[in-house]
């Protein structure tokens, strides 16, 4: 089993229930790690890849846009950007209150969960139990007016409210994860 060059990851410290933490690791290709760094956990997106077919590296969508005559590869790269900046700018108000006002997609984002109670943004999660090997990055989590923890994993859709069977399996895998680490956010 060939050990991970760790230095050259993502690093997150994450809270357990314990009073204590677990470090998480992402490489660049998305792959998560604990702190041993035997097994490259899959992303919970990889995992998921047999439903909704094809969403496999949005085939469907791209076959959708060559029907229309588009490039899906230049289509595809400006919403990648788009939406890194839209995720950046939400991190940014999670963590430090910073409003992006020059970002429009932030702008309707903003407009429908300012009022959100926050408790964290960003979180690396890794499931190493029952469930499968399994990794991911957790949009946010906020608490409900019920004092209830709400996973949230953004999406580029007409609402922000607005989700497939993937999506929610996609939260359902968070979940597990956190389960999985024992973490304080449960």
């Amino acid at each position: 089993m060939a050990i991970v060059n760790l230095s050259k990851c993502e690093k997150q410290e994450h809270p357990l229930a314990d009073g204590g933490s677990m470090v998480v690791y992402r490489d660049g290709r998305h792959r998560y790690y604990d702190e041993e760094a035997h097994v490259a956990c899959p992303s919970v997106t990889t995992t998921l890849v047999h439903l909704d077919p094809p969403f496999g590296a949005g085939v469907g969508w791209a076959k959708n846009e060559m029907a229309k005559g588009i490039d899906p590869s230049a289509t595809s790269a400006e919403a990648r950007k788009l939406g890194n900046e839209l995720h950046n700018a939400i991190d940014e108000y999670i963590k430090d209150g910073t409003v992006d006002e020059s970002n429009l997609a932030f702008s309707a984002w903003f407009k429908e969960f300012s009022r959100t109670e926050w408790v964290a943004s960003e979180q690396f999660v890794l499931s190493s139990g029952q469930h499968g090997l399994f990794g991911g990055t957790l949009d946010a989590i906020s608490m409900d007016k019920d004092g209830e923890l709400v996973l949230h994993d953004w999406k580029s859709k007409s609402s922000f409210r607005e989700v497939g069977r993937k999506d929610m399996a996609q939260i359902g895998g968070y979940y597990l994860g956190l389960k999985s680490m024992g973490s304080a956010y449960l």
